[in-house]
């Protein structure tokens, strides 16, 4: 039980189903690496078989297993402590999340209290509603969320806000990339883009995970435009308004308030792209030029493989379409593309009828260098000891959440590595070799970035067949990528990190670097 004011808060220990140890995750608001015992009845308590008295204090060392006897009987233990970041504690109405977690559209009331990593009480009292959100992130073993406080409130830092998204960030392995995108736009001047920081989520007592805390996406429209998402077919819901362009067939969602004027709306939407595709430069009247060049900068950096195809939102105000609120950036900076060197004219780009038109205009195209060289001090702060500072910032929790993640899920497709610091260092090598590549294509001077590698580090890499023979080992230096891959005896169709049966497989590319020791599997065709 966690003492905070007058209040209490229980901590209830995670166990692995056919695991044997117990895992105490703890938040940032318990200042210690310490645990007290006053709560405890007279049984018999030992650690590590020594006894431990009432109202005694224990010095736990984090990730430690420790032997927990009880009476006779004992149990492994393992105590950790995230650091540095808030704690939000949600208790549900029914006492836990089975309703919310059987379908996302489901809500239930309850109580939160939000905590900041000093142990001061930031929010107490009613939730209004918690529920589910997400399309890929609504997954089994690590949900994201949306929830609703009564009234406008700050909390972490951020803006007054009454509705807010928990991100589970599961498909981020750095933890860190959405943050730095929603900071990055914030400061190329796109308006609304979303605050946010990382908190620690427990609901029921049960730790979730490390989550991001961001503003809803439409926080700050209310009263002030209509707001568009540019979306795809299959992800609609039943209730949704939305139109299709008649001559390149996007798809727009109609959000707050759009749906009053759904018919004028489609038909200016409609008059815009039509000037697009003929080249009348009219279509400035109703576009801010900058807002868009800035989207679409930010778009083409990060290399969100789902960019500007769903969750790309634009608002209308006074007869002009703006971009933005900027979201949606889970599967950026190399976790699904890693080609750093992908033409700007390319994918990913799901507007692209719309967007080669505006790339080619010489306006858009100035707004856009002139934002990319506002960029770059913040780039080379972020790559010179920004980055460092975050992993450090939240690595005791994403210690904590990646063991509750391995614990729970087979990897996902965009696993290449093992080790949290791997994917940070992956951060930097392709926000590096991506900027580099940027700046020689637009020809910007001044700047030239470097990727992490250790000079005397080297990895082992093994290339094997599937049912695990060893086909060659190669000693590969730190941050280098692999040359000339082996061939294989048998039908395949590539080399992926995973061999294990059950799950989804990333191939190997030739562009992301060797950070760790690994196995390279030969997967063969038609498996």
């Amino acid at each position: 039980m966690l003492k905070i004011d007058n209040q209490q808060k229980k901590i209830l220990p995670w166990h692995e189903k056919n695991g044997e140890i117990y895992y105490f995750f703890l938040p940032s608001c318990v200042l210690e690496d310490k645990i007290y015992f006053d709560q405890i009845s007279d049984e018999d308590i030992l650690i590590n078989d020594k006894k431990i008295s009432k109202y005694s204090c224990f010095s736990f060392e984090q990730g430690k297993p420790y032997k927990l006897s009880v009476n006779g009987l004992s149990y492994q233990v393992v105590i950790m402590r995230g650091k540095n970041i808030p704690t939000f504690f949600v208790e549900t109405q029914s006492g836990n999340m089975e309703y919310i977690h059987s379908d996302k559209r489901n809500m239930e009331t309850g109580n939160i209290t939000v905590v900041d990593a000093n142990q001061h009480i930031q929010y107490s009292g009613k939730l209004d509603e918690i529920s589910g959100r997400g399309n890929s992130t609504w997954l089994p073993f690590k949900k994201s969320y949306s929830i609703k406080l009564p009234e406008k409130h700050p909390i972490c830092g951020l803006n007054s806000g009454s509705k807010w998204k928990l991100l589970s960030l599961y498909f981020e392995h750095d933890k860190m990339h959405s943050k730095i995108i929603f900071d990055m736009s914030a400061l190329a001047g796109l308006n609304y883009t979303p605050e946010c920081t990382w908190i620690n989520l427990y609901c029921n007592g049960s730790y979730q995970g490390l989550y991001l805390l961001t503003e809803s996406v439409d926080s700050h429209l209310e009263g002030d435009g209509c707001l568009l998402e540019k979306g795809i077919s299959s992800q609609l819901q039943g209730d949704e308004v939305f139109f299709i362009t008649k001559e390149m067939e996007y798809l727009f969602k109609m959000k707050q308030k759009a749906g009053e004027n759904a018919e004028e709306i489609a038909g200016f939407i409609q008059e815009v792209e039509n000037l697009l595709l003929e080249g009348n430069s009219q279509y400035k009247e109703y576009l801010d030029i900058d807002s868009i060049a800035s989207q679409f900068l930010i778009d083409k950096i990060v290399m969100e493989a789902d960019a500007m195809m769903m969750s790309t939102f634009f608002y209308i105000r006074n007869g002009v379409i703006y971009a933005g609120p900027m979201w949606d950036y889970d599967r950026a900076v190399g976790e699904i593309l890693p080609d750093y060197e992908t033409p700007v004219e390319g994918a990913p780009n799901g507007m692209s009828g719309w967007y080669m038109v505006l790339y080619n205009d010489m306006d858009f195209y100035e707004s856009m260098i002139n934002t990319y060289k506002k960029l770059l001090p913040y780039f080379e702060e972020l790559l010179n000891g920004g980055i460092d500072y975050y992993a450090e910032w939240i690595e005791s929790s994403v210690e904590m959440d990646n063991i509750l993640m391995k614990k729970r899920s087979t990897p996902n497709e965009t696993s290449s590595y093992t080790t949290y610091e791997s994917y940070v260092k992956y951060l930097k090598y392709f926000l590096t070799n991506r900027l580099n590549f940027l700046n020689k294509k637009w020809e910007i001077h001044g700047y030239e970035f470097k990727a992490p590698a250790e000079e005397d580090k080297y990895h082992q890499v093994v290339f094997a067949e599937e049912d695990g023979s060893i086909i060659e080992i190669r000693n590969i230096r730190d941050g280098e990528c692999l040359i000339g891959l082996p061939e294989s005896d048998k039908n395949f169709d590539g080399w992926y990190f995973s061999g294990r049966k059950g799950c989804i497989d990333k191939i190997y590319d030739e562009k992301i670097p060797i950070y760790e020791d690994l196995v390279l599997y030969a997967k063969q065709q038609n498996r």
